[in-house]
């Protein structure tokens, strides 16, 4: 049972819907999972609570989508975060990736990103950074809050990381080039990388 203008029972959404071209991609939002992934074609799937289903929308080669705030669960909350798997075609790569989120998770597998920035959504929660067998060709700005940031099998160029509050930073067969790292009552382990 969720409260959304009175009580409601939560009705289980998991649809993939056909997205247009886009370059970019905007994230704005808290308790969401969010995936990128290569796949055949331009499409986001989401699966979770319709009640905290995201918006989203395409306009100008921007994905825009932004999460709705997470409604008070009333019992046990079976359903948990939202997961959004954004999906794009094999020979493609992403411009612009500007992360704000809160209380999640983001996973970046097999895609390259011209630049991404991440950084939290407030001062109180933040979201998990996993990148495995990608190319970020710029990440200049990452800010992480009590965190976790994995890397593995990966190359990241031009990075200018600040971590605080007890956040993790586990690097593994990965390449950094030019790489700044500022960490403040955190961890740092670097494993068979150049």
């Amino acid at each position: 049972v969720v409260w959304d203008h009175g009580f409601k029972v939560a009705q289980k959404v998991d649809e993939t819907y056909p997205l247009n071209n886009f370059k970019n991609v905007y994230v704005e939002g808290q308790d969401a999972n969010v995936n990128f992934k290569l796949g055949d074609r331009y499409k986001i799937h989401i699966d979770g609570d319709k009640s905290q289903a995201p918006s989203y929308k395409v306009k100008k080669d921007t994905l825009t989508i932004n999460g709705k705030k997470n409604n008070k669960h009333v019992g046990v909350n079976v359903l948990g975060h939202v997961k959004v798997t954004i999906t794009i075609p094999m020979n493609k790569t992403l411009d612009n990736v500007n992360l704000r989120l809160a209380n999640g998770t983001v996973n970046i597998n097999d895609v390259t990103i011209n630049n991404l920035v991440k950084t939290a959504k407030d001062m109180d929660y933040d979201a998990n950074l996993y990148i495995t067998d990608a190319t970020i060709n710029n990440l200049e700005k990452i800010n992480l809050y009590d965190a976790t940031f994995n890397v593995a099998n990966s190359k990241i160029n031009n990075m200018t990381l600040v971590a605080s509050q007890y956040s993790d930073v586990i690097m593994k067969n990965s390449t950094l080039v030019k790489t700044s790292i500022n960490l403040n009552e955190s961890t740092l382990k670097v494993k068979q990388s150049n």
